[in-house]
């Protein structure tokens, strides 16, 4: 029975991490476009700041989730940043975008938010 009810817990902290992880990468990214706005930025550097949106968002989400977990933190910060990367490609999938990522920026992708999901559970 405890087991069934930490479970459910923690999937529920997952929801409401992504949840935060999620208006948190709408504010950076508001930020990022007044930025670009204001210093006409170069695709390289824009790039490298979505990077950085990635990692803030799923550090935050990690932290929050590992905070919420009894044992194993960093599974449960690896968990938000693969399920916020699985999250951003269906988007991505379902905008129908006409410019597509290659391969590398979705490999660079996944392993900036698995990363910075288990980082930030690792700190929790």
């Amino acid at each position: 029975m405890e087991y069934s009810g930490e479970r459910t817990g923690m999937i529920r902290a997952l929801a409401k991490a992504q949840v935060m992880a999620w208006l948190m990468t709408a504010a950076l990214l508001l930020v990022m476009a007044l930025i670009m706005w204001k210093f006409q930025l170069d695709m390289g550097k824009l790039q490298l700041g979505i990077y950085g949106i990635y990692v803030l968002s799923c550090l935050f989400a990690g932290r929050f989730a590992g905070k919420r977990g009894a044992r194993r933190k960093f599974l449960w910060g690896l968990c938000c940043g693969v399920l916020y990367f699985g999250i951003l490609a269906a988007v991505s999938v379902l905008s129908d975008r006409t410019v597509q990522p290659d391969a590398l920026h979705r490999v660079l992708a996944f392993v900036f938010c698995a990363a910075g999901g288990m980082l930030g559970g690792m700190t929790a």
